[in-house]
């Protein structure tokens, strides 16, 4: 999938990445994944589109030694700063492209999580189901969360404004997605505007093209290499599976070998 943005966007936005997602609950996400891990040997965990480790800072805390890879440098800025605030040693970050990832990452884990919906904005997802196996031990845990097809076309995108505060600097995000159906994309523009001490600063843009998937689709292709699919599940709510109200759910798979 297709990230189009301006030359400042990037440093804007892993700047103020962790504010806008200051209400995320990434404590009790991590929780989901423990819950789902529960009962199952794990030591190595390799996170895809790791960002700026808010999940993986919570993980390595359990323990586990984790590996988290992105393609944006900015964010692993921010993320190695926050990893020597935490003072925790078991992360390990590699910049690169997930869709390349053969190319980077040459050891087998017990875990491979892919959180952050990072799946939209795979190109082929089976082509890369394909890739991870070489990566993960028999027996090992996929995780992964993903926006699913019936509340996508249920619901539909809706343009959000939300401002952002932090010190004598202000952040204006206004996000709009559009539907195509056809290629079952969401094509959603992100418009960022800075401001200190309310005056205007700049503004960046982006729009981010992001894929949602089918659930029997998911699980055709995710058994036909070689996994067995143990749960798909609500993104907000345990042990039921994916609602029409929300967006997002989650994928847990077993490795078989």
């Amino acid at each position: 999938m297709k990230t189009r943005k301006n030359n400042i966007f990037k440093e804007v936005y892993s700047d103020y990445y962790d504010l806008i997602y200051k209400r995320k609950d990434y404590r009790n996400e991590c929780q989901r994944i423990l819950n789902f891990l529960k009962k199952k040997k794990v030591n190595k965990v390799l996170e895809i589109g790791c960002g700026t480790c808010s999940h993986s800072i919570i993980l390595a805390k359990e323990n586990f030694q984790i590996v988290g890879i992105d393609s944006s440098e900015e964010m692993l800025k921010v993320a190695k700063k926050k990893i020597l605030h935490h003072k925790v040693s078991n992360i390990q970050l590699i910049k690169g492209n997930a869709e390349k990832i053969n190319k980077f990452i040459h050891e087998k884990f017990d875990v491979v999580l892919i959180l952050f919906n990072v799946v939209g904005y795979l190109s082929n997802l089976e082509s890369f189901i394909n890739k991870i196996r070489n990566f993960l031990n028999t027996n090992s845990t996929l995780i992964f969360d993903f926006w699913h097809q019936e509340a996508i076309e249920l619901s539909g995108p809706r343009k959000t404004t939300k401002i952002f505060k932090r010190d004598d600097s202000e952040l204006e995000r206004i996000s709009q997605g559009v539907i195509n159906s056809k290629k079952k994309i969401v094509e959603i523009k992100v418009e960022c505007s800075i401001f200190k001490n309310k005056k205007f600063i700049g503004k960046a843009t982006e729009v981010h093209e992001l894929r949602y998937y089918c659930v029997d689709y998911l699980r055709k292709i995710i058994t036909k290499n070689g996994f067995k699919i143990e749960k798909f599940e609500d993104f907000k709510t345990k042990n039921i599976g994916p609602q029409k109200k929300n967006w997002s759910a989650y994928c847990v798979a077993k490795f078989l070998g």
